[in-house]
């Protein structure tokens, strides 16, 4: 891929401000003019800071001091690192959306992966679960820009959001068969140890809480691993606001689904995929209810 030396086409004002004391020759570019390659880290907080400057007029001795002044304050809640975080993404991401991972395998190197489906892949060889690869991916953190604002998102795929949700209604259901009270009881280093009363009922949560994973367990690769990888490549996308700032949920059907959303082309490949059909939300619910049925049955 040819590369050049310039700053980012997506930078705004303030990053061009902070490339202008730091990298006032750029960094090398793709042709799309993201960057070719995430910066290191030491690059990525110098920018941050000048940024900051750049945007609030404030500088700070260090990171944590950074941080401590972009924790939400009463009646702004996150404005200060929402704003941080939309100047500084023509740095750190990738492609003309300007993709960017927060944590997990491969965020730091998102560039060398061509698609969702590349990087999914590298995430499940890290983790080195046995059997064929079958989708791996539940609730990756994301940012991108979208119609000139950021978008924070999640991306799974759906057979694993299935055993994530359903896992959870069944823990609820077995919780009210065995309701606790956690206290917590301070320590001499600064931490605390929560207890959970009656003892009794915290051991019978989790013996039941581990039946019902295991049964769990035994469908996905019974029933909802083959469903869903007999779909068609699809994804379903939902977007919220909160506090004035944009969320967005994507449910991919099967790996299929990810090997079209490619990491420069983010939003673009994402569109050419139609979303997943009412029978597979139906699909969906059904096992879930059925899984909360049998976690109830534990105790008869």
């Amino acid at each position: 891929m040819t590369t050049t030396i310039g700053i980012p086409a997506k930078a705004g004002p303030h990053l061009r401000t902070a490339f202008s004391v730091l990298l006032p020759e750029g960094v090398p570019l793709a042709p799309d003019g993201s960057p070719s390659a995430v910066p290191d880290r030491a690059t990525v907080d110098s920018f941050r800071h000048e940024v900051a400057a750049s945007i609030f007029g404030v500088r700070f001795a260090g990171n944590e001091e950074l941080e401590d002044w972009l924790r939400p304050i009463p009646g702004s809640g996150y404005a200060r690192a929402h704003a941080l975080n939309l100047a500084i993404l023509p740095l750190v991401g990738v492609g003309e959306n300007c993709l960017w991972l927060n944590g997990g395998v491969g965020s730091n190197r998102l560039h060398e992966f061509r698609t969702l489906a590349d990087l999914d892949r590298e995430a499940w060889k890290h983790a080195g679960d046995e059997g064929p690869y079958i989708g791996y991916m539940l609730h990756t953190l994301a940012r991108w820009l979208q119609d000139g604002r950021i978008a924070y998102g999640t991306l799974s795929l759906a057979n694993e959001t299935l055993m994530s949700e359903a896992v959870d209604e069944a823990a609820d259901a077995i919780r009210k068969r065995w309701p606790t009270t956690a206290t917590m009881e301070p320590l001499p280093d600064g931490g605390a140890l929560v207890r959970f009363e009656p003892k009794e009922n915290h051991e019978a949560f989790g013996f039941d809480l581990t039946k019902a994973y295991d049964e769990a367990r035994r469908r996905k690769a019974a029933v909802w691993d083959p469903f869903f990888s007999s779909l068609p490549p699809a994804a379903t996308v939902t977007e919220s606001t909160d506090e004035g700032e944009l969320h967005v949920r994507i449910e991919f059907s099967n790996p299929s689904a990810l090997e079209g959303v490619e990491t420069r082309r983010f939003l673009s490949s994402l569109a050419t995929l139609p979303p997943l059909g009412d029978d597979v939300e139906e699909f969906i619910e059904e096992e879930k209810r059925s899984l909360r049925g049998y976690a109830e049955g534990l105790g008869d």
